[in-house]
């Protein structure tokens, strides 16, 4: 247990189970991930650095493993603040995409992302907002603090790879990716 006022509680337990990291059964879920899969060698975020943003070591260590299963490289932070504070720093590359927890210790995803598009470089970089909560419930505020999609949690592997990819398209076409409650709902 770890606690501290004003900046929330830590509880953790080791328990030793395999993280499935597969795509749901279903011929629908595998069409819509199958279709973020890069051609040439099946993993969708090869080469790609994408930092992820969590109060919750658990949710930290799924999106890590789900991330280094893609090809990706992850940076994990527990706070905004700590993510804030180290961009710019030389042993930090260029981020991709940002995977942000909505609702933080201190500064929240909201505020942190407002202060990540303040800093050069960061503008366009996609920043996904992971929270308990329905994209339509919290719509006005993800627009207003410039998040670029959404995924609820507890997330599936391959519900956040979808989430990742179609950002990390727009941004190397050089578009604005549209923000997710933008977005036309299927």
């Amino acid at each position: 247990v770890n606690s501290e006022p004003g900046r929330g509680s830590e509880f953790w337990l080791t328990v030793p189970l395999a993280l499935d990291l597969r795509v749901a059964a279903s011929p629908r879920a595998e069409a819509g991930f199958a279709q973020g899969r890069s051609a040439a060698n099946g993993r969708s975020l090869e080469g790609r650095v994408i930092a992820v943003v969590d109060d919750a070591r658990m949710s930290r260590e799924v999106a890590r493993r789900i991330i280094h299963a893609e090809g990706g490289t992850c940076l994990s932070f527990a706070r905004a603040e700590d993510l804030l504070n180290r961009l710019g720093a030389a042993e930090l590359p260029a981020l991709d995409a940002v995977l942000m927890d909505l609702d933080l210790p201190g500064m929240d995803g909201f505020a942190a992302c407002e202060q990540l598009r303040a800093v050069g470089g960061m503008e366009h970089v996609p920043v996904i907002a992971v929270s308990g909560t329905a994209a339509d419930e919290i719509a006005e505020s993800l627009k207003r603090s410039g998040l670029t999609g959404h995924v609820l949690k507890p997330f599936h592997a391959s519900a956040l790879v979808r989430a990742i990819v179609p950002l990390l398209d727009c941004a190397a076409a050089g578009s604005e990716p549209v923000c997710a409650a933008d977005r036309p709902r299927p």
